[in-house]
């Protein structure tokens, strides 16, 4: 009778140990997202593409009109090393296929480049995701979406040409292409 006890015992600790271990692995051991970026996602980021996108020279003429549009391009520019804002959740984007021109290399500059010196601006925008205030979230959109360089995004919103005539963009969404 001891004995069935002591076995009993013993099989409820070991049960009860490997329950914990489980539960440790299958948690991970890394923290779980911050809410702060979990909310300010869930305002930005779109489950499904907005709809058909227009070239960036459209929405540039759309601009001048304060009506929304939609834009699709990849996560960088060429000549640019920083493609984010630090703390805020901005980054610029190219219309897709123009980085591949075949008259761009190494070092090129589209501002000095008699092809591309009109059409270097007509082809980037700065992406703004804002909060429901219009402010730009402070939160680096590497982290709020977990962009990368190349990645692929539709982005709904409307946009004003700044000064050094680049097209800024305060989205009301966020679609990030699945990775192929």
């Amino acid at each position: 009778m001891i004995q069935h006890y002591i076995m009993s015992r013993h099989l409820v600790t070991c049960f009860f140990s490997a329950t914990v271990l489980c539960l440790i692995f299958l948690s991970g051991c890394t923290e779980g997202t911050d809410p702060k970026i979990l909310s300010a996602r869930k305002l930005s980021q779109l489950s499904d593409s907005p709809g058909k996108a227009e070239s960036i020279k459209l929405a540039r003429e759309a601009s001048d009109k304060d009506e929304e549009f939609i834009i699709s391009g990849k996560v960088g520019v060429r000549d640019l090393n920083q493609w984010w804002v630090d703390g805020f959740a901005t980054f610029w984007i190219t219309e897709a296929g123009q980085e591949e021109a075949n008259h761009g290399g190494p070092g090129h500059d589209p501002d000095s480049c008699p092809f591309c010196k009109r059409k270097w601006k007509e082809t980037v925008a700065v992406i703004q995701c804002i909060d429901k205030n219009a402010n730009v979230i402070p939160i680096d959109a590497k982290t709020l979406f977990d962009l990368k360089e190349g990645d692929f995004v539709t982005v709904k919103g409307k946009g004003e040409i700044d000064d050094s005539g680049i097209l800024n963009v305060k989205t009301s969404g966020v679609y990030i292409h699945p990775q192929q």
